[in-house]
């Protein structure tokens, strides 16, 4: 899960401060939300755009509080009004208590758009952005399969072409975008214009694929390691980049484990750059062509190369250990997106805001807690097992949803909190329960 880690450092926060806490995937935790299965507790969205509305309001009535903070933050684009109107509605807005905004700019930017729920935006930062704190790099290293104990440096290719190794077929994807599901804020979107946006994907993939294989060839002393976005289709990559020992295409772990690892990121437009420049990482943004559909901000705060003779030159100086233009302060205007770059971590900031909208007769119930007792939960457990077993006899065929967000293991979750452990000095005695393939609880023993 690409924000397990995030979900997982905010649940132990609020276990140490006595809850106890559900993390799972979203779908089993808003089923469960929806029946009896929880007693009234806050649930905690990752959003809130209208599509949301009935199963929002479903859950309130279960006398449950809701806080969101948006996943896809919305931060990659200069202008984030329609992000804003794309996630979020005055309807939505009404039935939560908090926004976790990611810093000041998105904060600003909502209550510009709906100034009567300003009281609601909180800019906490988000908890994934923590584990991209150049203090945070102790919890991705000292283990045996850590991208740090590799035993040649490599230089990470951060991918996001979404439209060019997409598992979709076009014509899905022009479906999509008709509906209005593709999330880019391009405003209404004519048949032609996407397939304007999918044909520039293909080709800027196409050069980034001629940029690779010349720099594999170049410098043979270092790896190039290919992270596709878990929702590519990653065998793409792995078809056009074959042949060459120096370049992997890697999809194993968190992405910010090799971020933290690398000798620099390459990029276009990907939160990856964002989270390299957080952490100190050498970023180089590669635009070899640019279009109006490009995402500006990841690309302004790295050093930009439209030249590929120049960037293999930028990471020849990296591989022989010379001092790099790219390793610059934090930008400003990143501090102002990440507000939680210093300072305490944003777990611990969202949760001191939730406990003080929280209702104090619902603290006496445990908030947060699993009434595993109730009848509805056994049928939630057969209702996913009965799935599974379906959908294997039907072929195999599993979604993209599955396969981008797959079963949460208790051990994934408790070697995270090990990490923290070791590097925080915190959450040793939180207990990680399984409930069933896709969820656990985060508790203090007692």
């Amino acid at each position: 899960m690409r924000e397990l880690e995030g979900r997982v450092l905010l649940g132990l926060a609020a276990a140490e401060r006595g809850h106890n806490v559900v993390v799972g995937r979203k779908r089993e935790i808003l089923d469960c939300a929806r029946g009896r299965t929880f007693p009234p507790g806050i649930v905690h969205m990752k959003s809130i755009q209208g599509s949301m509305l009935p199963k929002m309001a479903r859950i309130q009535r279960m006398g449950h509080l809701l806080s969101t903070q948006d996943e896809e933050s919305g931060l990659l684009y200069d202008t984030y009004e329609h992000f804003a109107k794309l996630r979020h509605t005055n309807r939505t807005l009404d039935l939560v208590e908090k926004v976790f905004c990611w810093g000041e700019f998105d904060r600003h930017e909502l209550e510009r758009f709906f100034p009567q729920h300003g009281h609601k935006f909180v800019a906490t930062g988000s908890p994934r952005v923590d584990f991209w704190r150049s203090g945070m790099a102790q919890f991705y290293r000292g283990e045996a399969r850590s991208p740090a104990q590799r035993p040649r440096p490599f230089i990470l290719v951060a991918s996001n072409f979404l439209f060019a190794h997409s598992p979709r077929s076009r014509r899905d994807l022009v479906r999509q975008a008709e509906r209005h599901q593709a999330g880019v804020p391009y405003g209404e979107w004519t048949r032609e214009k996407f397939l304007d946006v999918v044909n520039y994907d293909i080709e800027l993939r196409d050069l980034f694929t001629l940029f690779l294989k010349s720099l594999a060839r170049t410098i043979p002393e270092i790896d190039i390691i290919v992270r596709p976005h878990p929702a590519e289709d990653f065998s793409g990559w792995q078809r056009q980049l074959s042949g060459y020992p120096n370049l992997l295409v890697i999809h194993e772990g968190s992405i910010s484990e090799w971020i933290h690892a690398a000798r620099a990121v390459i990029h276009n437009g990907c939160t990856s750059g964002l989270e390299a420049a957080a952490g100190g990482v050498p970023v180089f943004a590669y635009r070899p062509i640019r279009s109006d559909f490009d995402r500006e901000f990841p690309n302004r705060i790295s050093q930009e190369f439209s030249s590929a003779a120049a960037l293999t030159a930028a990471i020849r100086e990296l591989a022989e250990g010379k001092p790099s233009a790219a390793e610059q302060p934090i930008p400003a205007e990143l501090k102002q997106r990440l507000g939680n770059l210093e300072g305490p971590l944003a777990a611990d900031r969202i949760v001191a805001e939730l406990e003080a909208v929280a209702d104090p007769e619902m603290a006496e119930t445990a908030p947060f807690a699993l009434r595993r007792e109730a009848p509805l939960w056994r049928l939630v457990i057969a209702a996913q097992e009965t799935r599974k077993r379906l959908r294997g006899l039907a072929g195999g065929r599993v979604s993209i949803k599955d396969s981008q967000f797959p079963a949460l293991e208790q051990d994934e979750v408790m070697h995270i909190r090990n990490r923290l452990t070791a590097t925080l000095g915190r959450f040793e005695n939180i207990e990680v329960a399984p409930l069933n393939d896709f969820m656990c609880c985060l508790r203090r023993p007692g």
